[in-house]
C-alpha cells in the first residue's frame, strides 16, 4: 500500500499527502515543563488518515482560490499566510469539490499525532534543541520572514515544516485546556468556530501569520493550526 498520494489542483504543483498510520498516543504536555501549558495529558486513539506533507503554498492557494492574501511574498513556494479559518475551510471545500477527495483541516489531536510521528521526546527528532535549525524555521534563523517549504528535514513520517515557519489551522474550536477533550481523534467543537494557536506551529497549509518561537518550545506547545489540506480519511 502506497504511503504517498498525489492530488492535482490544475496548473499549480499538486498537493502531496502522506499516509499517517493509526495509533494511540499521549496528547498534551506534562505539568512543570517550560512553554507547555497544554494539559491535562490524555491518551487519544487516532484512525489512519492522510496529511499534506507541507503547508499549502502561495502558488497552490492562488490556483484554487484565484488570489492570495499573503503578507510575505516573493516566491510561489512560500507557505501562504494571513489566511483566516473560514478561508482555510473554503480552500479545503473547493479542493474537495474539484478532485472528488474529502479534504479538510485536521483535528488538533490528529495534528499533534502527525507532528510527533511516533516520538515521545520533547521534539519529534529528540530531546535536544541543538538540531532544531535542521528541522524548522524559527526566530533565530528565519530573518523574520517565512521560508520556502520543504527546505528543512521532514519528520519521521515525511512531513515538512511541521514545526516552525507558519502557524497552522486546525478544525477544533479553541479551548484553554484539555479537560473533556475527545479521545478518538475527532475535532473538539463548540459554539466558538475559531481555533486559536497558543504556540508556534508549523506545518502546513494554510494560513497563519508568520510566527516566532524560541528553540525551547516543545511539540505539545506548538499545536494549533495547519492548513493542510490537511487531512483526509483513509479508505
Amino acid at each position: 500500500m502506497s504511503s504517498e498520494m498525489i492530488v492535482g489542483i490544475g496548473i499549480a504543483p499538486p498537493l502531496v499527502f502522506r499516509r499517517i498510520p493509526a495509533g494511540r498516543y499521549k496528547m498534551g504536555s506534562a505539568k512543570g515543563l517550560p512553554h507547555a501549558p497544554e494539559g491535562p495529558e490524555h491518551f487519544v486513539e487516532i484512525r489512519e488518515f492522510w496529511m499534506a506533507d507541507c503547508p499549502v503554498t502561495i502558488d497552490q492557494y492562488r490556483a484554487v482560490m484565484g488570489h492570495y492574501p499573503s503578507h510575505f511574498d516573493g516566491a510561489p513556494d512560500l507557505p501562504v499566510d494571513s489566511v483566516n479559518w473560514l478561508q482555510a475551510r473554503e480552500f479545503c471545500s473547493l479542493v474537495s469539490a474539484s478532485t472528488a477527495k474529502c479534504v479538510r483541516l485536521p483535528s488538533e489531536s490528529e495534528w499533534e499525532y502527525a507532528c510527533r510521528a511516533g516520538s515521545a521526546t520533547q521534539y519529534n527528532f529528540g530531546d535536544s534543541g541543538a538540531q532544531l535549525s535542521a528541522y524548522a524555521w524559527f526566530e533565530d534563523n528565519s530573518g523574520s520572514c517565512t521560508a520556502p517549504v520543504r527546505r528543512k528535514k521532514p519528520n519521521a513520517w515525511g512531513l515538512y515544516d511541521i514545526i516552525g515557519n507558519v502557524w497552522e489551522w486546525c478544525l477544533d474550536s479553541w479551548h484553554s485546556e484539555y479537560g473533556g477533550a475527545p479521545c478518538d481523534g475527532s475535532p473538539w467543537l463548540n459554539s466558538s468556530t475559531r481555533r486559536r494557536a497558543d504556540g508556534p506551529i508549523a506545518c502546513a497549509a494554510a494560513r497563519g501569520i508568520w510566527m516566532r518561537f524560541a528553540a525551547g518550545r516543545l511539540i505539545a506547545a506548538t499545536i494549533g493550526n495547519r492548513l493542510e489540506p490537511a487531512a483526509m480519511a483513509s479508505g
